[in-house]
């Protein structure tokens, strides 16, 4: 009888050994995960502070071929926007007589604005806007009416 007590206790004693040992280690599995989850997060947002000091020289550099129409110009040009596509950066379509999105817009007031946002027209495009993988990282600035 105290032979069968202490193989129970012992067998008890192993499975709570084996529960805590399974927990523990399906702890450090998701400690691990969230870390490599929070470094990829980390790298995302310096790659976007990186990216959000650039667009300033893109819209310049814009402006400077469309008024030189440089060819080198419209080489470096070309090159940013492929190394701003690489990492992910796409401009935010906007169309002139388009409906107004403040999702994606940052619309400046001109005219008549009765019937709200949904109302709203865009009538001027004064400088562009781009996402990072699909989240707005600079809106449009339109002027809206």
């Amino acid at each position: 009888m105290i032979k069968r007590d202490r193989e129970e206790d012992q067998k008890e004693s192993r499975e709570d050994w084996e529960g805590e040992y399974k927990r523990a280690r399906a702890d450090y599995i998701n400690l691990e995960r969230r870390v490599r989850e929070q470094q990829e997060e980390f790298v995302k947002l310096a790659n976007s502070v990186l990216i959000l000091k650039l667009l300033p020289i893109l819209d310049d550099l814009e402006k400077a071929v469309e008024t030189s129409g440089d060819d080198g110009l419209r080489l470096l040009l070309k090159n940013l926007k492929e190394v701003l596509k690489s990492e992910g950066v796409e401009e935010i379509k906007v169309k002139v007589g388009g409906k107004f999105d403040p999702e994606v817009m940052e619309g400046l007031q001109h005219g008549n604005t009765e019937g709200g946002t949904e109302a709203q027209k865009v009538v001027e495009i004064l400088r562009k806007g781009y996402k990072v993988k699909g989240k707005v990282l600079r809106p449009a600035q339109v002027r809206v009416k």
